[in-house]
């Protein structure tokens, strides 16, 4: 569907919700910066592979994404870097996980960017595991900023490495993590329900005065951090 004077922010909004109504893959086109050119972004079902048909027709197409799982906190072109993607991982999800040809492919460009690293995952896969690893670390990191003694900026002076990697991506572009996360809402809710738990836990050992549970708390999320810092190092 071509939207000419619509913002290029909301064209992925706009298939999301086009493809809820009609049950059917959707592409929404709007005019470019770039004379003579269109940009969209579309939204699928499981049954339609979007990526493999963009790939059908790459020679109409200036360039098409997939989803690097290396970024930043700010965007445009004085933020960039030549670096950013060098030994990062970068998640493909085809259409058909078997076919060998596409996969070699698709690495062969990737690893011209800088990408050392690949999974193939499915999308139900892929959208629980950003869910998780990028989605919940932006809200959290958000929601930690408003509270009443951050409102108090002269304190910001009284901190060290731990607030400034607690805050790191609270500086977000909302409209783009608005449409991510409502995308991703029933993935993304199941996670923040976990852990609105995990905080009563913690909350009842500090009104219990129960330095035995919270140390056990504390105990267990080192634990699981070390468990996945092995996990990752082991696949390096």
């Amino acid at each position: 569907i071509y939207l000419p004077g619509t913002h290029e922010s909301i064209a992925g909004i706009i298939a999301g919700k086009v493809r809820e109504r009609s049950g059917k893959p959707c592409f929404i086109l709007t005019d470019a910066q770039e004379e003579g050119l269109l940009k969209g972004s579309g939204r699928s079902i499981a049954e339609y592979s979007m990526y493999d048909e963009l790939v059908g027709c790459s020679d109409l197409l200036e360039k098409f994404g997939g989803h690097p799982m290396a970024g930043k906190q700010t965007g445009g072109f004085k933020n960039s870097r030549t670096d950013l993607f060098d030994g990062a991982l970068f998640a493909i999800v085809p259409g058909n996980l078997n076919d060998i040809f596409l996969l070699s492919r698709i690495k062969k460009i990737l690893q011209a960017a800088g990408f050392a690293r690949f999974m193939v995952m499915t999308p139900d896969e892929h959208d629980l595991v950003i869910a998780y690893t990028s989605q919940m670390a932006h809200l959290i990191s958000n929601a930690y900023m408003k509270s009443d003694v951050a409102k108090k900026t002269e304190y910001a002076a009284v901190s060290g490495g731990a607030f400034r990697d607690m805050t790191r991506v609270a500086h977000l572009d909302e409209d783009m993590w608005t449409e991510l996360f409502l995308e991703n809402r029933d993935y993304l809710k199941a996670e923040l329900d976990g852990f609105i738990g995990e905080l009563e836990r913690y909350r009842a050992a500090l009104e219990n005065d129960d330095a035995a549970g919270l140390s056990a708390l504390l105990a267990e999320g080192k634990r699981r951090k070390k468990e996945i810092e092995d996990a990752a190092g082991r696949t390096r």
